[in-house]
């Protein structure tokens, strides 16, 4: 459990870290009156992001701690430290998850 709340909090602090770089280099853009342009492959990766996160939603809790973990670039002894299974198995539920992933978005 220590283990779970401790790279819970890193991964959080490392999002909030990048939101706010993000949110910064895009006020002053908006300070320096400059528009964000956005070209048909920014839509198309949103619409593709958007697409897996809804996928990822209809996992199972353990698929979903599996594949967060893995999209947030934990190693597999990481993540198999943290959720307690081997590492051989974490890449086998790992390609089971993205097989299912890849069936769910075709659907």
């Amino acid at each position: 459990m220590y283990r779970i709340g401790v790279n819970t909090a890193i991964s959080h602090l490392r999002k909030k870290k990048t939101r706010q770089d993000y949110y910064a280099s895009y006020e002053k853009e908006q300070k320096a009156g400059r528009k964000q342009h956005y070209t048909p492959a920014d839509v198309e990766e949103n619409e593709n992001t958007q697409q897996l996160y809804a996928a990822i939603a209809q996992l199972n809790i353990s698929e979903k701690a599996v594949i967060t973990m893995y999209l947030d670039d934990f190693s597999y002894q990481e993540i198999a430290f943290v959720t307690g299974i081997t590492e051989n198995y974490v890449g086998v539920k790992l390609n089971r998850i993205k097989q299912k992933l890849t069936k769910l978005i075709g659907e």
